[in-house]
């Protein structure tokens, strides 16, 4: 058993999902010693602005004789028409998230510079907002 983990990381794309590309590098070189891959929900395996994204790295696991299982979903993925449906409008629902929160994001930084405070990234330098 093997535990990956992206704790406090954006799912929008895997760069920073140290985690993630761990698990589907061992799957890509054949170094997994387990046959599935529990995941909270839909959202947690990616919040990728392209659904088809998280789907490639799913698949890449089941070619691999490795199967995906969200826990939190009341789905089962098996590969049906209704889980691949459901899936893929919980991907795009992901993904719509992340947009609304990163305009909402953006527009609480703009009220932030207006009202004169710097605005930091993570690594706590500066960084221009265009508002």
């Amino acid at each position: 058993m093997r535990s990956y983990a992206d704790a406090a990381k954006s799912g929008l794309d895997i760069r920073h999902r140290p985690g993630l590309q761990s698990l589907i590098d061992d799957v890509l070189k054949g170094q997994t010693n387990f046959q599935a891959v529990l995941v909270y929900d839909v959202s947690r395996w990616g919040r990728f602005q392209d659904s088809d994204e998280a789907a490639c790295y799913e698949f890449l696991c089941k070619h691999a004789g490795i199967q995906v299982h969200y826990c939190a979903e009341p789905l089962s993925n098996d590969g049906s028409p209704v889980s691949t449906v459901v899936k893929m409008m919980k991907r795009a629902m992901a993904a719509e998230y992340l947009r609304d929160l990163s305009t909402s994001v953006h527009a609480g930084q703009c009220r932030l510079v207006a009202n004169g405070f710097k605005v930091e990234d993570e690594q706590d330098s500066a960084y221009g907002v265009s508002c």
